[in-house]
């Protein structure tokens, strides 16, 4: 194998190749700035122009718009710290399922959390929200939250 080394010690896997390497890197070069060159007037600006005329068609819509979330009131408290009690507004669930209502939940603002119970061998989730000091004040956010839809069924239950 015909390889030089440079000043560094390292082989140049280049050497004695007639020029390939330079040929190589022009052909790529040239190819990227001719491609950039047809974009930029041809496909890109139509479909620019075509947007300016027509922002309605379909071709011009974003494909997956992000959907609006409604942001919990900031004045709702939902931890007291030692709190035993929570709101339980899922039970019986899948561990995606809860997962996804966790999700959601916490996007709008609402701190929850995926509680795992084993019963007969078989794992089911719960979904909590917060920690309450009294039961009447956890009944007083949960019927705050289902009337602000936040979430469309509550029970009171012990902090696990």
């Amino acid at each position: 194998m015909n390889t030089e080394t440079n000043r560094s010690g390292e082989a140049n896997p280049w050497a004695g190749k007639n020029g390939r390497y330079h040929v190589i890197a022009a052909v790529v070069l040239l190819s990227y700035v001719a491609f950039a060159a047809y974009d930029t007037t041809g496909f890109y600006g139509g479909y620019m122009n075509r947007c300016r005329e027509q922002p309605e068609s379909a071709e011009c819509k974003p494909l997956n718009p992000a959907p609006k979330v409604r942001r919990l009131d900031p004045a709702l408290t939902l931890d007291y710290g030692r709190g035993k009690l929570a709101i339980e507004v899922g039970s019986n669930m899948g561990e995606a399922e809860a997962n996804n209502l966790v999700a959601r939940l916490q996007a709008s603002g609402i701190p929850s959390r995926v509680v795992k119970i084993l019963r007969r061998k078989q794992a089911l989730y719960q979904v909590q929200i917060g920690r309450f000091l009294t039961q009447k004040n956890a009944n007083e956010v949960g019927a705050q939250l289902q009337a602000e839809g936040f979430i469309s069924r509550f029970s009171v239950v012990a902090y696990k």
